[in-house]
């Protein structure tokens, strides 16, 4: 993930690169024969990167209410001066104010975002980040044509299946108050669950 972050990244600025015309290239070779190696790698780092990105998120979001969450007075003094400023800057700079308030209002009080979330948000930043000139039609036929290809196909599924089998260990587990799982055997359709401490 992070060399693609560091071509996007080079490539934003290039003129004339066209992001949807590489991802093409990358889809055709990726449904060549040459490209059977490549898609498993890269069905093993959606896995883990989608796995995580969940997981994280969750977690997240989980701490984003705790700190949104009223505890004390001086809590709710915070929250009510805040409130007070958002309305004021309202009467003085309109609706455009109004948002870069509450937006810096939030910031403040939610917690940070982690380095999965961070680099997800970075990489799809850079793959529209072409002067707004990406247009995500151009990748449905891309989509159409992944979709097509039954080796592609029977890889989607089992990293659907692998998915699940994760957020529903994750969910057993923590429904249960044990520790977030750790999963080896990547790559090889079955994974293991080992204990992390």
């Amino acid at each position: 993930w992070d060399r693609l972050e560091g071509l996007l990244e080079k490539a934003k600025d290039s003129q004339g690169y066209d992001v949807s015309a590489a991802v093409d290239q990358l889809t055709d070779y990726i449904i060549s024969d040459n490209g059977e190696q490549l898609l498993s790698e890269l069905a093993d780092q959606v896995v883990d990167t989608a796995d995580n990105l969940g997981a994280e998120t969750i977690g997240y979001v989980i701490e984003a209410s705790r700190a949104l969450v009223v505890n004390d007075e001086v809590a709710a003094v915070k929250a009510f001066r805040s409130l007070q400023h958002i309305i004021q800057l309202q009467s003085e700079e309109g609706a455009e104010g109004i948002g870069k308030e509450v937006q810096k209002e939030l910031q403040e009080s939610l917690p940070p975002l982690t380095p999965t979330m961070e680099k997800f948000f970075r990489i799809l930043a850079l793959l529209g980040a072409q002067d707004g000139q990406t247009d995500p039609a151009k990748f449905v036929p891309i989509l159409r044509k992944l979709g097509q290809e039954p080796r592609v196909q029977r890889t989607a599924s089992e990293m659907v299946a692998r998915l699940g089998e994760r957020m529903l260990s994750r969910g057993l587990r923590a429904a249960f108050g044990l520790p977030p799982p750790s999963f080896d055997g990547e790559g090889t359709g079955t994974e293991t669950v080992t204990e992390t401490n």
